[in-house]
Formats: structure tokens, sequence, C-alpha cells
């Protein structure tokens, strides 16, 4: 664990600051005492209570697509609007609930959506790559006792077998979808 000391500017005040807390001790304190400053920031820190891990729980992934065209949420299945996905969007949803810890913390942990996909080769697309990508968003909850819900807006690939999967610090959650079009 680091400690970091700042002595702010006119202010007669000295921060002191780690993981698990930031505290201001006046400069006053010090002044009246022969005990450095690192030293009061260690007995103090070292009476607080340790951190409880952060722990996160996803719920499973919502999928729905986007008609652009229309400006519609269509429901996520056959028949498609535009059978080869053209104009369309996923919209992909991942329920996150923080289960344990301080619910501010800094900097903000990540909510990672990964999508993959095998490559294909048919006749009337010739040679078509793998799907990998990865798009995040910092997980910023505000209160454990509630569920919040992250989007994702992706475009529409046209790949079958394509595997969704969303992740935070000690959980996951994956979701197969197909996003084939039309031959």
């Amino acid at each position: 664990m680091k400690t970091i000391l700042l002595s702010i500017a006119n202010s007669g005040k000295l921060l002191i600051m780690n993981d698990a807390i930031t505290m201001f001790v006046p400069q006053s304190i010090l002044a009246a005492t022969s005990l450095s400053a690192m030293f009061i920031a260690s007995l103090v820190l070292s009476q607080l209570p340790a951190r409880a891990e952060v722990v996160y729980e996803l719920e499973p992934l919502a999928v729905q697509l986007f008609d652009r065209t229309t400006g519609e949420i269509v429901p996520f299945e056959p028949p498609y609007p535009n059978a080869y996905g053209l104009n369309m969007d996923l919209l992909i949803r991942v329920p996150v609930r923080q289960v344990q810890g301080d619910i501010q913390v800094w900097p903000p942990p990540e909510l990672t959506l990964a999508i993959t996909a095998p490559g294909y080769d048919y006749p009337a697309t010739g040679p078509v790559p793998p799907l990998e990508e990865e798009h995040r968003q910092p997980l910023e909850l505000y209160s454990s006792d509630h569920t919040y819900h992250f989007l994702f807006v992706v475009p529409y690939r046209c790949y079958f077998d394509t595997l969704l999967t969303a992740s935070v610090p000690g959980a996951q959650q994956t979701r197969t979808v197909d996003l084939g079009c039309a031959e």
C-alpha cells in the first residue's frame, strides 16, 4: 500500500492519502510535535479497518437490435428487419451489481465487453477474417443495493456463433449469439 503526503500551499494542512483513506492533518499539529509527518500518517493509517475487497456480480447479458432506418428497437429474433444486418446495431445490455466493498473506487475499474467469432469463407462473401473486438466503459456505481445497466452499441456484423463476454474484476458473463446473414 502506497502512502502519499502532500503539503497544500497556503492551507496550513497536510494531505495524507493511501488506497483506503484521504485525510487532512493541520500542520499546526505537526509543528507542535517532534514526530515526522510520515510517522503520524503511519500511526493513523494503522488504526483503520482493512478495506473490504470489492466484489461484483454480473447478470445475464441482454441483446436487442436497433433499426437505424426506423429508429425502433426490435426483438433479437429472426426474421430481422434486414437479412444482411444493414443499418442495424446491436444493443448489448450488461447488468452489474456491486455486492461488497467501497462504492467509490478511484480510478473506477472497467467493464469490458469482448466480441469474438470465428472467420469463414463462403462463395458469396469470400474469406472473412475472425472477429475480435473489445469495448470498455468505466464501472461507476453509486450504490451497492442496485443493479446498474451498462449499454454497448455495436454495429451488426454477419458472424455465426458470436461470443459476447462481459467482464469486471472477479466476475464474467458470456452469451453466444448467431449474427448470421442471408446467403
